[in-house]
């Protein structure tokens, strides 16, 4: 089954930093609310606190130094985040490699409080209207508010 031919490419026109943020703390309501252990687990799936605890436990366990080890890390998750987006891409994407290496920095810097935000309020705004999400992903549509 194929659900569009570039997956990655469908997001909606609005690029600015604040519609991203908003796609990605509903797409985590969504995930938290089907699959309530994601909250637990998907933190530690994120670049700089895995990295963060691979780097401790080389430490402990091979001796490693944990601060290059970090480093090796993140520059290699970086740079896999590249290769994936020259891929999608077909190519360079139109921006320059210091203006991803910003935007990823600041994204993964920003991960744990999409998250946090995500968990502290279940509700989703789609195009014009609002809903609450309970667990086992189910949705109810919240009535809007009247103004006087």
């Amino acid at each position: 089954m194929r659900v569009a031919s570039l997956p990655a490419l469908q997001n909606s026109g609005d690029k600015s930093v604040g519609a991203l943020q908003a796609r990605l703390k509903r797409w985590a309501r969504l995930r938290i609310a089907m699959v309530p252990t994601t909250a637990l687990l998907e933190p530690l799936s994120e670049c700089l606190p895995l990295g963060a605890g691979a780097a401790w436990a080389a430490g402990q366990l091979l001796g490693a130094e944990p601060l290059p080890f970090f480093l090796v890390h993140v520059l290699v998750w970086f740079l896999s985040d590249w290769l994936m987006l020259r891929s999608v891409q077909n190519g360079s994407p139109p921006f320059t490699k210091v203006e991803f290496l910003l935007g990823w920095v600041w994204s993964e810097c920003c991960a744990p409080f999409v998250l946090a935000a995500a968990l502290l309020n279940p509700e989703i705004s789609w195009r014009t209207r609002s809903y609450r999400l309970d667990w086992g992903g189910r949705a109810h549509e919240l009535k809007p508010k009247l103004k006087f």
